[in-house]
This record gives C-alpha cells, structure tokens and sequence, in this order.
C-alpha cells in the first residue's frame, strides 16, 4: 500500500514536471498581457492615472464676472463678455472654484478681480486658504493681497531684495496649477502665458512641500507674529521695502 501511494505520488510529480515548462510559458504570457493592459488604462509609468490639462493665454474676450461668480448667473441677453466654458479663464476659474478643503497660493501678482474673488468665496465657505506674496507686488496699486489680509486670509511675503517670483496654487493638497501665468487682467487677454493643472503625485507634492518651506521661512522672517495681520503685514511709506517697486514699475 505504501508503495503503490509513493509510486503515484511520482507519478504526479513527473507530470506536473512534464507540464510546468508549457504552462510558465502560458501563464506568463497571461501576466505580460494583463500588465500591459493596465498600462494603457493607467499610464505609461503603470502609476495611477491623472488629469493633465495645459491652457495658453490670451483669451479673445474679457471674462463676464457676473457669470462666473454671483448666484443669478449673467442675465444680460447681449452681454459683450466671454461665457465660453472652453476658454482658458474659465477653466482656470473652475478648477479654482472646485476647492473643498484648502487653497496655498503662492503668486508674484495678483490684481485680477474675478480670481481674487474666487479665492475670497472659498473663504468664506470654509476652505482653508493661505496666500504667499511677493512684499513689492503686494504694495503696488491694485493688488488684492490687502482686501484678502482684511477678510482673515492668512498672507506671509519674503523679506528680501530679491522677488518671490512663484506663481502656483496647490487645490486640496492633490491639485496644482502652475505656469508662466500672473493673476492679472494682462495675463488674462493681453499677454502670451501659459498653465498647466495636473493632479499627478510626483508634481504637485514637490509645489506643495516648496509651499510649505516658504510659508515656514517667512514666518520665522516675520520674528514672534505668528498670524499676520493687515496691520502687521503692511509696510509703510518708511519702509525700504516698499521702495523697491517704485522704479520697477512693469507689469507682469
């Protein structure tokens, strides 16, 4: 009896070895078929998937604040403003507006009312929104830094001679948006710029951690005022700082 199960047990064994070698082949094509098609669902890295999406500037037509930012919509029937959801404002304004949790923003200058508006509305819905500036373009006419600083968004800028010349906001810590782009009317429809909005981890989380190093560095440069303050964060007439953007008055 012992025999007999120890010769069937070879038996098997000599099969399973017969077969082994043409059922690898097999099962590796299966495996090399299987990990090909989920790159091509995935990506070509076989990382998760991600949204990428570039927008040049100009636009042909000055966005319609109306439309985009109050409750009621534009209701001018012959309104000479853009309402195309396909141009690149739009969709700029869009993927800013879609914020749930939080907004870092980190730009050189920022004058354009219908983007500061974006940012002042996901404030006041309860995003968490932080703003670094450059401290010359925050004190030039018509920068919105000191309307953001009096709604209690939080602002810090560099304290130096040099310019903090970034200009990227990361959206709910997995969105980033980045370019050539300035937030200004300029950008918008005058000057040739550039975007890029992307969600893919090996970009935004290198943006999200400069954020975070600079909003720490300016805050250690800022001395004992932890939560800066329109009053604190304004530089006076006195101040060498303001100085700077007298004779560099360009728009960017």
């Amino acid at each position: 009896m012992q025999i007999s199960c120890i010769a069937k047990n070879c038996c098997y064994a000599t099969v399973l070895a017969v077969l082994s070698v043409g059922t690898c082949r097999v099962l590796y094509r299966i495996y090399k078929n299987k990990k090909e098609e989920k790159k091509a669902l995935d990506g070509s890295n076989g990382s998760k998937s991600y949204f990428c999406k570039v927008l040049f500037f100009p636009d042909k037509q000055v966005p319609c604040f109306n439309y985009l930012l109050t409750a009621q919509g534009c209701t001018r029937k012959s309104c000479l403003h853009s309402h195309d959801e396909n141009s690149s404002f739009i969709q700029l304004i869009r993927c800013v507006l879609n914020a749930r949790k939080s907004i870092d923003l980190c730009m050189f200058s920022l004058t354009c009312q219908e983007l500061a508006e974006a940012i002042s509305i996901k404030h006041r819905l309860g995003a968490k929104v932080r703003v670094i500036a450059d401290t010359e373009y925050m004190n030039m006419s018509g920068s919105k830094i000191l309307s953001f600083m009096k709604e209690g968004i939080a602002v810090r800028h560099d304290r130096s001679s040099y310019l903090m010349h970034h200009k990227f906001v990361v959206i709910d810590g997995n969105v980033v948006i980045t370019g050539s782009f300035n937030w200004t009317h300029a950008a918008v429809i005058g000057n040739y710029e550039n975007i890029i909005a992307t969600d893919s981890v090996d970009v935004v989380q290198p943006y999200l951690a400069e954020f975070e190093r600079l909003w720490t560095l300016f805050d250690a440069e800022h001395g004992p005022c932890r939560d800066v303050s329109a009053a604190a964060n304004l530089l006076g007439k006195s101040d060498k700082y303001h100085m700077r953007g007298v004779s560099k008055n360009r728009k960017m």
